[in-house]
């Protein structure tokens, strides 16, 4: 994984964060997914599995912030949260799985919003 894999950068209203994609090939289909936020999606190229986990990961965040759980499931999932001096997300690592090895893996800038 990059070192630049998990920075954090903090912009008014939200917190960008660098996280770990893997993207597998599975049955003819490309499977794009990162644990750090339990998102999976899939498709028949790489780049249009990529193009959809952005869009599920927008939905992902759209969801828990309407629902008023978006802490508690990042906590869930073992993220850890400072709120000081200024909110910070840290997302947790995880090793990728030796059966099935990524085709690619890299990283993708999600904005967590704070409100």
């Amino acid at each position: 994984m990059p070192a630049r894999a998990n920075r954090i950068k903090q912009d008014g209203k939200k917190v960008s964060v660098e996280i770990r994609v893997n993207i597998v090939e599975d049955h003819g289909y490309f499977v794009a997914c990162s644990p750090a936020l339990d998102v999976t999606t899939y498709a028949k190229t790489p780049e249009k599995a990529r193009e959809r986990f952005l869009e599920a990961v927008g939905i992902f965040f759209e969801d828990t912030l309407q629902k008023g759980t978006l802490e508690k499931v990042l906590l869930g999932l073992g993220w850890k949260l400072q709120h000081k001096p200024t909110p910070r997300y840290q997302p947790p690592k995880f090793r990728t799985l030796e059966h099935n090895p990524p085709v690619e893996t890299h990283t993708e800038q999600v904005a967590i919003p704070l409100s």
